[in-house]
């Protein structure tokens, strides 16, 4: 190897080891980085200006040394982190010996593997974009370490995308058949600002700003993608029957499932697609009829992983959008309130309850009545920057501030109802969501966080109650997102009428041309996630079976794959050998220039190549030289694919016919 073609193979090295490497930056820590840089900067220093190579002791200090930092932080070599950060140094030391052909090589599937190593952090769209860039120029750069004579970059690219596509078939067949494995590949704020998002215990008064959070916590296709209205989609989390008057909590002593379904109507079936949680929360639109394999139904008739979920789960689910349901025996906890539970606030309540008493009736349901009118008439105001609230929350918030979120209003509620002798509780999860028309499905994300209140029915039992959708409707018609953009314009959610207020909502062009660009780009995305990520045994199933093989035993199925892989091959190579006969008319011309040279007593032995014979040739007549030069040079060219010229067989044979051995 020449030492130009050696300095650009290092560039080579350095450049797609560069991109290989680049997403571990999000992922690993950026020391792991430093070696690579350092010897990477080294080594192109060896071939750029004649500094000496590392010797072996310098090499294997720093392999200890390197050995020693990723135990020290990780206090193992095992697992994903610690395995891909060995990795990451092995390869920056790699480049401290590039002596032979042989280790750039290793060099380079060193690189395949750090590639694939980045698949264990994510299979998403763009990243797969990424890593096939990666591939590419890893075999480009396999083209460039093999080839002495060096190729054009353009040339290197060809040929490197021609292998890729060499080998999409056979990707293909074993995607698709070959036996898949469950699941995935691998088994701060300010003190007074807090990002909306879903938490298993409300804390109302704690913070005076609530940032929105765009991140993604599931997706929702519906039978026959239509989704029920707006005012329904209650997305069903935990269930909080447990108070001290500052936040509202699980009661964790209870794990049975305390009410059932009776009279459920509106049923509805749909898939979701769940990102990962590390709650286990489920979240189905309230009220599951059923669950999936392997989940708890728990308290409050609420659905939960047994473990946290650490990758995007899929699972179809049926509720009921109107119901009743069973009357607990236990209420004692949905009645229970703190001691420091104000007068004024057991004042209000106990007026309520007297009035509903008068009346007769269902008392419950007149109460809640009474309660919502309040919330309606007192001029509470829905924001998303209240103020802070003191010792006594509900209290300030009832009869001072009336400024809050849905979680002071179902946390205030319930507080009431109980006061009043209404069993009661509060309700965490999701209401709503952003329908993507592209890919007809149903976005939900952390901003569309919600709490609302349940009450206990004499007749109906669990009844969801809202006092949020007294304040703010509109919150819950256009969801989250329409108080930011009213927000934006200065402008209160419920102050203008229905029609003003859905102009106002309409987004501009720009706005419009944008929301679509980003569903259009998410539905690629989860199209992505549907056809590639989630292709488990269940779907690879759906497949054998439309071929007949789902019955088979292991064996068979084993013996038709390698069969199609056979048959794939046997193409392969019948293309190959096609391909090699339209070469022989190149060898059939260099043979007759053979046959000349051997008539004059210059027969080309079975050990020599077409420079080795044309040197030997040329010592002895040295004045054929500038024919024998051309004519090796067309021949090489055209017989290794016209790499460099633009070269045909027309040049060959005239320059064979212009030869005149004398």
């Amino acid at each position: 190897m020449t030492d130009t073609h050696a300095r650009i193979t290092v560039i080579w090295l350095i450049a797609t080891a560069s991109w290989v490497i680049l997403p571990y930056i999000f992922h690993l820590p950026v020391w792991a980085l430093l070696p690579f840089l350092f010897m990477a900067g080294w080594r192109y220093m060896i071939h750029a200006h004649g500094w000496r190579s590392p010797g072996r002791i310098v090499r294997l200090v720093l392999l200890l040394l390197a050995t020693l930092i990723i135990y020290q932080y990780y206090h193992t070599f095992l697992g994903r982190n610690a395995g891909l950060t060995f990795l990451l140094l092995l390869m920056g030391l790699k480049f401290s010996e590039l002596n032979a052909e042989r280790d750039r090589i290793l060099l380079v599937f060193i690189l395949f593997l750090l590639i694939l190593g980045n698949f264990l952090y994510s299979q998403s769209l763009w990243v797969a974009g990424y890593l096939v860039v990666a591939v590419i120029a890893c075999l480009a750069t396999l083209v460039q370490i093999q080839q002495p004579t060096g190729l054009t970059v353009k040339k290197q690219l060809f040929v490197a995308g021609k292998l890729i596509l060499a080998a999409l078939p056979f990707m293909l067949v074993m995607y698709f058949l070959f036996p898949r494995i469950s699941g995935g590949l691998w088994g701060l704020t300010n003190q007074n600002t807090a990002t909306s998002g879903f938490s298993e215990e409300l804390r109302p008064g704690s913070f005076s700003r609530l940032v929105e959070s765009r991140v993604p916590v599931f997706r929702v296709q519906f039978e026959r993608d239509q989704p029920p209205p707006a005012a329904l989609q209650y997305w069903r989390g935990a269930v909080l029957s447990d108070t001290d008057g500052r936040r509202w909590f699980q009661n964790k002593a209870v794990n049975s499932v305390n009410a059932q379904v009776i009279n459920g109507k509106q049923r509805v079936t749909y898939d979701v697609t769940l990102e990962p949680n590390k709650q286990g929360w489920l979240f189905p639109l309230d009220l599951p009829a059923n669950k999936p394999n392997r989940h708890i139904l728990s308290q409050g008739l609420t659905l939960k992983a047994r473990h946290a979920i650490s990758e995007r789960q899929r699972y179809r689910l049926q509720s009921y959008l109107s119901y009743d349901t069973t009357i607990p025996k236990q209420l004692d906890r949905y009645l229970a309130l703190p001691e420091q539970t104000s007068q004024r606030v057991r004042d209000l309540a106990n007026t309520w309850r007297k009035q509903a008493i008068g009346t007769g009736g269902n008392i419950n349901a007149a109460i809640v009545k009474q309660a919502m009118g309040y919330f309606r008439e007192q001029l509470f105001y829905y924001t998303l920057e209240p103020p802070l609230l003191g010792g006594d929350p509900v209290d300030e918030f009832l009869f001072e501030t009336k400024k809050g979120y849905c979680e002071h209003y179902a946390a205030a509620f319930v507080t009431l109802m109980r006061a009043a002798g209404v069993p009661a509780r509060v309700v965490v999860g999701f209401q709503g969501g952003e329908y993507n028309p592209a890919g007809k499905y149903l976005t939900v994300r952390q901003s569309d966080a919600h709490a609302w209140a349940e009450y206990l029915d004499q007749k109906k039992g669990w009844v969801r109650a809202d006092p949020t959708a007294a304040v703010a409707p509109s919150r819950i018609e256009y969801g989250i997102d329409s108080l930011r953009v009213m927000s934006e314009k200065g402008l209160g959610l419920d102050l203008l009428p229905g029609a003003a207020l859905r102009q106002s909502l309409a987004p501009g062009w720009l706005r419009d041309l944008g929301t679509g660009l980003r569903m259009r780009w998410d539905a690629v995305n989860f199209a992505w996630y549907r056809w590639v990520e989630d292709f488990n045994p269940q779907r690879q199933g759906q497949i054998l079976k439309k071929l007949g093989l789902l019955d088979t035993s292991w064996m068979l199925r084993v013996a038709v794959l390698t069969a199609i892989v056979i048959f794939m091959l046997a193409i392969f190579a019948a293309f190959i050998l096609r391909k090699e006969v339209t070469l022989d008319k190149t060898q059939k011309l260099y043979l007759s220039f053979c046959r000349k040279l051997a008539n004059v007593g210059f027969n080309r032995q079975l050990s020599e190549g077409p420079l080795s014979f044309a040197s030997r040739v040329k010592k002895t007549k040295p004045e054929w030289a500038a024919a024998i030069n051309k004519i090796t040079d067309y021949y090489i060219l055209l017989r290794y694919e016209n790499l460099g010229k633009n070269i045909t067989l027309k040049n060959l044979r005239l320059a064979i016919q212009q030869f005149k051995p004398l």
